[in-house]
């Protein structure tokens, strides 16, 4: 039986200058009077709330849940940490050694590792088990950096992008960087993320000066491209605001309208999150140590923490909660499935709320909907291709039903 947890929901309505929702971090005894930790800030109340005295080496947040990729010795390092996003106690853990990065994606968990098998996918639904590991034929080394978009896996080794289809477990495509002529021998690919429905690849590599490049990725071709070069190092997750991708410190970004980079001096904070609703702009500070947060670039607050922010997750909204059971045995009907510009759901309803989440947790659309024949339409061109789970929560139990939006 699907049990329904407590979600972020987007706010309808925000003031410039006042984010409202949560950011999970994790923060770095990298100076004097800061320790590690992970910890929540709450806003518009801007306000700290530690979890646990750990060192954080990654963190992925799935509605109600933040897995927690610990940075410990090697011999040290055996399981990743589960925690309640709303009680904020300890929830249990999976048992996986040297893990590096953790992703949440539908009722599956991939843990990447500096042990065989590199690549794992757990069971979220059966205490965490494991279900499958990827063997060296598929993921040859351990990835520095993976994304989980359009149904694939895509992993990035020092030298290769890999995609891989979860669903068969199979190989669809390698790409190697050094198919670029700038490559040099010292080079490492950092990060992937996406960006305003793009995919692009942070990498680092070394010819005269140390540089950074941001590279394109198709979506359909898998192919490679350069979009930039830039000469700064980053050592942070890059950062989608607006029409920028902000690579480094200082607010160095790359202008996706203008497809070149703007490199800037006179902000020393790194960007680590935005919020859209609000366009703010968050920003880790070494001086003092916290987060500060930024309205068009201008500075409006800073919140001191116990360290310096090494990861960091925003989730947009308020917290509510959900918490009853969704009974499967309701008739619902939602076709047609997969769908495309719109979908048509049938079922016994009159007026109710509509949640609809995609594969990674995020609520992506929230309506009343009323329906005297117990029929309505619901438009979907807002979304991307990919898997949903669409939640009707009225006076009774809820009911949850799958489906796929095609292009």
């Amino acid at each position: 039986m699907l049990r329904i947890i407590p979600v972020f929901l987007l706010a309808a309505l925000n003031v410039a200058g006042q984010p409202s929702g949560r950011m999970f971090v994790g923060t770095n005894a990298n100076y004097d009077n800061s320790v590690d930790a992970l910890g929540v800030l709450s806003f518009p109340e801007a306000s700290f709330q530690k979890i646990a005295d750990i060192r954080v080496a990654d963190l992925s947040v799935y509605r109600d849940l933040v897995y927690v990729v610990q940075s410990l010795p090697q011999e040290d390092n055996k399981e990743v940490l589960l925690y309640d996003a709303v009680s904020l106690q300890g929830s249990g853990s999976i048992a996986v050694s040297q893990a590096r990065k953790v992703q949440r994606w539908g009722d599956a968990v991939f843990i990447s590792s500096d042990l065989p098998p590199y690549l794992a996918e757990y069971d979220a639904t059966a205490d965490h088990a494991l279900r499958f590991g990827y063997n060296a034929d598929l993921v040859p080394q351990p990835p520095n950096d993976f994304l989980i978009a359009d149904e694939f896996v895509w992993l990035l080794t020092d030298s290769t992008l890999i995609v891989l289809n979860p669903a068969t477990r199979s190989h669809v495509a390698s790409r190697r960087f050094a198919d670029l002529e700038f490559v040099e021998s010292f080079a490492r690919a950092q990060y992937i993320f996406e960006a305003h429905g793009q995919i692009f690849v942070d990498y680092r590599y070394q010819t005269a000066l140390p540089q950074q490049a941001l590279i394109h990725v198709s979506r359909n071709t898998l192919n490679l491209s350069l979009s930039g070069l830039t000469l700064f190092n980053n050592f942070k997750r890059p950062v989608a605001a607006a029409n920028r991708i902000y690579m480094g410190g200082r607010f160095t970004h790359f202008d996706l309208l203008q497809a070149e980079f703007v490199q800037r001096d006179e902000v020393n904070d790194q960007p680590i999150a935005y919020d859209e609703a609000s366009g703010t702009l968050f920003a880790a500070s070494t001086e003092p140590v916290g987060i500060r947060y930024y309205i068009e670039e201008e500075a409006r607050q800073l919140v001191e923490l116990p360290g310096v922010v090494g990861v960091a997750q925003y989730l947009p909204g308020d917290l509510v909660s959900v918490d009853q059971e969704a009974d499967p045995s309701r008739p619902l009907r939602l076709h047609p499935n997969p769908a495309t510009g719109h979908i048509t759901i049938e079922g016994e309803f009159k007026k109710t709320e509509l949640l609809i989440f995609d594969a990674r947790g995020r609520l992506q659309l929230r309506r009343t909907v009323e329906s005297p024949d117990n029929q309505t339409q619901l438009d979907l061109t807002g979304l991307a291709p990919g898997a949903y789970q669409l939640l009707l929560q009225d006076l009774a139990k809820p009911v949850s039903r799958s489906f796929v939006v095609l292009r």
